[in-house]
């Protein structure tokens, strides 16, 4: 990806953010959304069909617009009325937000804020989401304030600080490297783990391709230790801004790419999250798990075009087209019960329990369970 940039380097050099906007990406930035609907927590549940997204993150990276300027503070008439019509005009806006009286609309699954990016207080929560709080404040890109806005009411906003961008396609030749990675990873798909030469290469194809992301996400500004005769000594660069001033330059990438990519990833989500109203189970990152079966094939046909258009698609070995970014349906399970992000547990059917569990072996998760009693055992403690 340094290769690809290289002939406009100086062009990418000059819209990386100095360590104020730094700062405010930094607070804006965050993962995938993962939760589980509280309505259905510690119940086991009976059909239950899991839909995931094809190549979520190189999707959105393909197909939409990111900050290709740099940004601007604007500093005066900061109101909601004045940042929309900058988001209506296509720019990137990431701003300050704090919000009083803030309240989780009714009939909301997954709500949204979490308190974890947030400086909250007199709040109410759902395993670390967001309810109600008397004061929130948060950092936001125009694509979460759209959710926000839509989840949340509240009795005063007030924007504190504000920047914008214009946006445009990544750079081409970077792009392309991406879709070389899909083709590789695409033309080898189904391949059997016996036939090991090609099986290594899909996998490292594929972790190449999701290496795109991994890096352009990668926080420029961390702490160095420094070691002398026996003694280590940590020294944050937050203290020395020179030397963050210098890492922010030296990143390969401007690190708003990364921000902007997990946002639009997230809204991805969001359109299955919302479609699939009360019927909703469990979401993580690029996956949905729903009660029954969810007609995705407007947000698929759409989604589709769009892969055309940007050329997000690659064929496998039988000529079949593969679009980054639609959803797929997985096997249904028989049985399903989850306690929370990253812990869940589901059988077929057939008599095994599968988990997927944070800090737990898939390989022994399943066993262990089966050995206690099945998913009847999947409790806290």
């Amino acid at each position: 990806c340094k290769a690809a940039i290289k002939p406009i380097y100086m062009d990418i050099r000059d819209i990386k953010p100095d360590i104020k906007r730094y700062m405010l990406l930094r607070q804006a930035f965050r993962g995938g959304n993962t939760h589980a609907n509280r309505k259905y927590v510690n119940q086991i549940l009976e059909g239950v069909q899991s839909y995931d997204m094809t190549s979520c993150y190189p999707a959105q990276q393909l197909t939409k617009r990111f900050p290709m300027g740099k940004f601007k503070f604007i500093d005066d008439r900061l109101t909601l009325d004045r940042i929309s019509k900058f988001i209506g005009l296509g720019y990137a806006v990431i701003c300050k937000y704090q919000f009083k009286n803030l309240e989780l609309k009714p009939g909301v699954t997954i709500p949204y804020l979490s308190l974890a990016r947030t400086r909250s207080a007199g709040f109410g929560l759902d395993n670390g989401r967001i309810l109600y709080a008397d004061v929130c404040e948060c950092v936001l890109t125009e694509i979460d304030l759209s959710i926000v806005l839509k989840q949340y009411s509240f009795d005063e906003l007030h924007i504190v600080t504000c920047m914008v961008a214009k946006k445009d396609f990544l750079p081409d030749a970077y792009r392309d490297v991406i879709r070389n990675y899909y083709e590789k990873k695409t033309i080898l798909k189904g391949v059997g783990v016996d036939n090991y030469e090609e099986y290594y290469q899909y996998c490292k194809s594929k972790e190449l391709l999701n290496s795109v992301f991994g890096m352009s996400c990668q926080d420029p500004i961390h702490s160095e230790v420094l070691y002398d005769d026996g003694a280590y000594t940590e020294v944050n660069l937050y203290d020395y801004p020179d030397k963050a001033a210098k890492a922010l330059l030296q990143a390969p990438f401007p690190y708003q790419w990364g921000v902007y990519v997990t946002a639009y990833a997230r809204a991805a989500l969001q359109e299955a999250i919302d479609l699939a109203g009360s019927a909703m189970v469990y979401c993580d990152t690029d996956s949905v798990k729903v009660l029954g079966s969810l007609d995705l094939s407007g947000i698929n046909a759409k989604r589709t075009k769009s892969a055309i258009q940007q050329k997000a698609f690659a064929k496998d070995r039988k000529g079949i087209p593969h679009y980054m970014g639609v959803f797929e349906a997985e096997k249904p399970y028989s049985r399903f019960v989850t306690l929370g992000a990253k812990k869940y547990a589901y059988d077929y059917g057939d008599g095994k329990t599968h988990a997927t569990i944070s800090g737990v072996s898939k390989k022994w998760g399943g066993p262990e369970l089966d050995a206690a009693g099945g998913l009847e055992a999947f409790k806290e403690g």
